[in-house]
């Protein structure tokens, strides 16, 4: 593929962080309780992309 195509990543390295750190502390906390306790940084992203996130850092989503 070349360089330039392909969807563009809505979640940053810091917002991986974050909510990697939040999963630390609290592994059982729902995709939609981080989006909504963390308006300033996911403000404009699903909650279907922070699922994603969550399963690409490896927790399990809780249904919510």
């Amino acid at each position: 593929m070349k360089e330039g195509q392909g969807l563009v990543k809505k979640t940053s390295d810091r917002c991986r962080n974050i909510v990697k750190r939040i999963l630390e502390s609290n592994p059982r906390i729902s995709a939609r309780k981080i989006k909504e306790e963390n308006p300033r940084l996911l403000g404009d992203i699903s909650v279907h992309t922070v699922s994603c996130l969550i399963a690409e850092l490896g927790y399990k989503t809780i249904a919510q």
